[in-house]
């Protein structure tokens, strides 16, 4: 048996005679640095975030800039000064105009039936030509041809990305043309694809119209299709351009207005129609410097403000 005795030295218990209290203990909430959720709770947050259409895309609009008195005028495109490029598929010609409407040049072309035209860079324009094949590209400092390219049939809207030029060929799809060598090959297999149709390239991803169908198709640079719309308030689209934001704009010919698609492609606005001016838009040409979009109506191309966004 163990015997455990205890015995409390006389020196602490002088101590404690003097103590009144041993402390002080409180509570003081704060911010965590660690936030927990529940998996519904993420959940029902990214449903709420994906279904919500972005408050910038609602809040985009168009204000005129200038408007410009030529007819017939079927495609364009802006330089990175802010001079503009008009097509005249009537009278044949290329113009160059700055950003107030002063004419700097009217250049003759040499083939019938100019469609579209993309800027190469400040002083080369890329011009599609309907029946014959080829796209031209015109030097404008020179009023020349600096070289043609043939292409296998009718090219109708196109642009330039990175040494390449995009265009669209009725009942074959998108043709991809290598600027250095004038290979050429099918990028996107689409033999729906109608005359009228325009394309616009942005970051990672290409966008172009059928006019026929009535949709506007996003893909990607190596052809896989990431989204078509099939809105109803876009009816014969015609020319597309891609703001900095991706936001999509369409010129939808069939009802005579400019319409808006979100990145995805699920949202759409109508911005413009003809009580706002807008009559037969053709092409369209984004500005990412300015933030101006340049309207091709077949009668008075128009300058707008963009905003909002």
């Amino acid at each position: 048996m163990i015997d455990i005795n205890c015995k409390i030295e006389d020196k602490i218990t002088d101590v404690f005679s003097n103590v009144t209290s041993l402390g002080i203990i409180s509570i003081k909430s704060s911010t965590p640095l660690v936030s927990m959720k529940t998996g519904k709770e993420i959940q029902a947050q990214t449903r709420s975030f994906t279904h919500e259409p972005p408050s910038t895309f609602n809040d985009i609009t168009m204000t005129l800039q200038s408007k410009f008195l030529f007819n017939h005028i079927t495609g364009c495109s802006l330089f990175s000064t802010g001079d503009i490029i008009l097509i005249d598929i009537s009278n044949r010609r290329l113009l160059v105009l700055q950003e107030d409407g002063t004419l700097k040049s009217d250049i003759p072309l040499s083939k019938q039936h100019p469609f579209d035209g993309t800027c190469i860079d400040d002083k080369t324009v890329a011009v599609s030509f309907l029946y014959s094949n080829q796209v031209q590209i015109i030097n404008v400092s020179t009023n020349t041809v600096d070289r043609t390219i043939k292409t296998a049939e009718n090219c109708y809207g196109l642009c330039h990305s990175d040494d390449h030029l995009l265009y669209c060929d009725a009942g074959r799809g998108i043709q991809k043309v290598n600027m250095l060598d004038n290979c050429s090959s099918t990028l996107v297999n689409d033999n729906t694809l109608s005359a009228w149709s325009y394309i616009a390239t942005s970051k990672d991803r290409i966008f172009y119209t059928n006019n026929s169908k009535h949709t506007v198709t996003c893909c990607s640079l190596t052809g896989e299709k990431n989204w078509e719309n099939k809105d109803q308030c876009i009816r014969s689209p015609r020319g597309i351009s891609v703001d900095k934001d991706s936001n999509v704009y369409i010129a939808s010919s069939g009802n005579n207005s400019i319409v808006v698609l979100s990145p995805d492609g699920k949202q759409a606005r109508k911005l413009l129609d003809q009580d706002d001016g807008i009559g037969i838009p053709l092409g369209l040409s984004f500005d990412a410097k300015k933030e101006n979009l340049l309207v091709a109506n077949s009668r008075e191309p128009a300058l707008y403000k963009l905003s909002g966004y």
